[in-house]
C-alpha cells in the first residue's frame, strides 16, 4: 500500500489518519502509519522526505525573518 503517490503532493499525517479513520490517539496512530507506508524505492522516499524537510526549514526561517523585520 502506498500512502502517497510520489508524483503528486505527499499526504500529511493528519490526512492519512483521517482517510484511514483511525480512532486511536495520534501517537498510537503514527506508529500504525509507519508500518502502513511502504515503497519499492526506499532511496526515492528518503530523497522526497529530505527535500520536504528542507522546504519546511526554509519556510520557517522566512516566517521568522519576516516577523523580525516588522
Amino acid at each position: 500500500m502506498k500512502a502517497a503517490n510520489l508524483n503528486h503532493k505527499l499526504m500529511t499525517k493528519d490526512e492519512v489518519i483521517k482517510i484511514l479513520q483511525l480512532k486511536a490517539e495520534k501517537d498510537n496512530a503514527e506508529r500504525k502509519i509507519k508500518v502502513l507506508i511502504v515503497t519499492e524505492d526506499q532511496d526515492l522516499l528518503e530523497k522526497v522526505t529530505k527535500e520536504r524537510f528542507i522546504k519546511l526549514r526554509i519556510n520557517k526561517y522566512s516566517i521568522n525573518n519576516a516577523q523580525c523585520q516588522k
